[in-house]
């Protein structure tokens, strides 16, 4: 799993840097996924909310995620609202230094 958050760590960094838009909603996608499996159910909804809601997302990574969404919405009940919240307010950027956070924790 550690390789898998670097390569999602340098991925998301590569795209911010060199303003590849189109891409940013893939890469943020295959960051909640890795969350999911990694048991952070809340940070991966809140990307999630964030990928469906991305002007960028294509269609299939829309429907992937609304479909991985239902789930954890049923795991955490209450936090819901919170993840909906922070969706709103996410940008890449952060996403990116959530994942950094995320990395020193289980390093």
């Amino acid at each position: 799993m550690r390789r898998a958050r670097l390569e999602l760590r340098w991925a998301l960094q590569k795209t911010l840097a060199e303003q590849i838009q189109q891409v940013v909603p893939l890469v943020v996608y295959e960051i909640a996924l890795l969350y999911a499996a990694t048991g952070e159910p809340a940070a991966a909804l809140e990307l999630l909310y964030w990928v469906g809601a991305h002007p960028a997302t294509l269609a299939e990574h829309k429907q992937g995620a609304e479909a991985r969404r239902g789930g954890l919405e049923a795991q955490l009940g209450g936090g819901v609202v919170r993840a909906r919240e922070g969706a709103a307010r996410l940008t890449a950027e952060g996403v990116l230094t959530g994942l950094m956070k995320f990395d020193q924790k289980n390093h």
